[in-house]
This record gives structure tokens, C-alpha cells and sequence, in this order.
């Protein structure tokens, strides 16, 4: 359970398993480094609260697993230098990557992609790309210059 904003920055697999409750106060964005191989193991709701910017950086991929959701504030980016899935998103969320990255959420959210990007959503989404990127819905599967903006042309 973390009660304000912890950056993880994970060298491999990287995950905490916390028997007793756990608490992770962070005034300042901190960093939990992990050399060996650890699990995120949340049985109580996970929050990440962002009282300044803050970056989850994973040199190798990384997950955090919560069996309830886990809320994302609006000050804070996820950034992957390679190919990496978000968590499940219950309000909307923002999400800017540098590499292909899926996105799944479950109401609407809004994501910048700066290479192409896939959409899974279960309701309608807004997509705004520099390069052509495909919506893909429960059951109709569109590009984007139908259901979801965008800001570039056509795709060709």
C-alpha cells in the first residue's frame, strides 16, 4: 500500500512482496531500485498520488499488479523506452510513449504517440498521432480518421 508517489525504476523484473503492511512515504519523488528479482504484490487499492512530476522508467519490463485499480494522477507520465502495456484505466488517463505501446481502458483516454500506437477500448476513445493509428473496439475495428481525431493528414 503506498500512501504518496514512489518512482520504481526496476534494472530486472522487478517486484515487492509485502507480508506485513508496507508504507512508502515519498515528500519528493523517490526511486526504488531493485537488483534482484522482486513482485508488487497489492491486496488493499493501490493509489499513486503525484505531488511533482513523475517518470516510471523500465530498462526491462516491468508490472505493477493490483487486485483493485490503481488510480494515475494527471501530472504523471508514463514513459518506455521499450514496447510496454498500461495498467487499466478507470478515469481518464494520458499516457505519452516514445515506442509502440497498447493502451487498454475502460472509458475514454487520450494518448500522443509519436510512432504508431493500437487502441483497445471498450467504450469510444480519442487518439490524436502523428502517424496513422488503429482504433480497435469491442467489435468494429476502424482507423482513425473516423471515430478517434486526429492531428496529422490521411494516413496513406
Amino acid at each position: 500500500v503506498y500512501s504518496k508517489l514512489c518512482n520504481t525504476i526496476c534494472i530486472k523484473p522487478c517486484n515487492t512482496v509485502c507480508i506485513k503492511p508496507c508504507i512508502k512515504v515519498c515528500n519528493n519523488p523517490c526511486n526504488t531500485v531493485c537488483n534482484k528479482p522482486c513482485n508488487t504484490v497489492c491486496i488493499k487499492p493501490c493509489n499513486t498520488v503525484c505531488i511533482k512530476p513523475c517518470i516510471k522508467v523500465c530498462n526491462n519490463p516491468c508490472n505493477t499488479v493490483c487486485n483493485k485499480p490503481c488510480k494515475n494522477s494527471q501530472v504523471c507520465n508514463k514513459l518506455c523506452d521499450k514496447a510496454c502495456n498500461t495498467v487499466f484505466c478507470i478515469k481518464p488517463c494520458k499516457t505519452v510513449y516514445s515506442k509502440f505501446c497498447n493502451i487498454i481502458c475502460i472509458k475514454p483516454c487520450n494518448t500522443v504517440c509519436i510512432k504508431p500506437c493500437n487502441k483497445v477500448c471498450n467504450k469510444p476513445c480519442n487518439t490524436v498521432c502523428n502517424k496513422p493509428c488503429k482504433t480497435f473496439v469491442t467489435h468494429p475495428v476502424t482507423v482513425c480518421n473516423k471515430p478517434c481525431k486526429t492531428a496529422s493528414k490521411k494516413p496513406v
